[in-house]
């Protein structure tokens, strides 16, 4: 067909060319190789044509490849934060959520949330405290560095967070309290080595709800830190009694309740994670 087409007019070349245009629109979605190959053979093509041809089949090409093909920015280290169904590229504005509201921007440390590295100085994550002290030992509090001891994957260290240098037996909860028990929240930093803090959302008699990101589903998701008093705790395990049993008994969701996702302790905080509201 190529030969015929070299004996034909430019009109022909360029009829041709437009037809391999859109096989390469059909193949970006998982052939990868028939991308590749479709774009040598139309190189070949434009070479034996005039120098017009050639320039505008290079442009449209390119543009196929930028446009389809997002996964060459992640590689270069844009990341994409789906939320609410909607996704937007963390280039330095705030995303939105499904009603339009901007979100707080993620901290540029959050770039570490892939679970592949190209660079090979970089760990893979999740990481092992152990891997964690040696990449990042040096960005980490003293206190930290023995409480990450406590945890079998890191999925999050919050190193661009204003940290709080905590002394154990020095202020309230170490320094991460304030006088009523609340927990003292950073944004940007973790919780747990996996979540990141962005914003309160809620304040209650029990304690105050935030917005994270959850680093290992790379879900978006509210955490309710119960404060640190004896009485909240023990309220606070019947609700999580509570929450659970509505879990088992709307598996499907049919009910329309918003889910307990998890319930764990951290710096002596009994936290509650639930899918978030949108």
């Amino acid at each position: 067909m190529v030969a015929s087409l070299l004996k034909g007019s430019t009109t022909d070349v360029v009829h041709f060319l437009g037809i391999t245009d859109n096989l390469v629109r059909l193949s970006l979605g998982n052939k990868g190789k028939s991308y590749v190959q479709t774009i040598t053979q139309t190189d070949e093509l434009v070479q034996l044509d005039s120098d017009k041809c050639r320039s505008e089949t290079r442009d449209q090409t390119t543009q196929l490849y930028e446009s389809n093909r997002p996964e060459v920015a992640g590689l270069s280290g844009t990341r994409n934060v789906i939320r609410a169904g909607h996704s937007s590229k963390s280039t330095g504005t705030n995303m939105i959520d499904a009603h339009g509201n901007a979100l707080p921007p993620l901290s540029p440390s959050s770039n570490n949330n892939t679970t592949t590295e190209l660079d090979n100085d970089k760990p893979m994550l999740p990481m092992t405290p152990a891997k964690a002290l040696d990449y990042h030992g040096v960005h980490l509090t003293d206190f930290e560095k023995q409480e990450i001891e406590k945890y079998k994957e890191i999925y999050y260290l919050g190193l661009d967070a204003r940290k709080i240098n905590a002394k154990a037996g020095i202020g309230p909860n170490s320094g991460y309290d304030d006088e009523n028990g609340c927990y003292q929240k950073i944004v940007h930093d973790h919780i747990c080595y996996r979540y990141e803090i962005l914003e309160i959302i809620g304040k209650g008699s029990f304690g105050q709800v935030i917005r994270a990101l959850d680093h290992k589903t790379k879900q978006y998701v509210a955490i309710k830190i119960i404060r640190n008093k004896k009485r909240f705790h023990h309220q606070a395990l019947v609700e999580v009694r509570i929450l659970d049993e509505l879990r088992k008994k709307d598996a499907d969701g049919s009910h329309h309740v918003i889910h307990m996702l998890d319930y764990f302790y951290f710096r002596n905080h009994l936290c509650i994670t639930f899918e978030l509201m949108r």
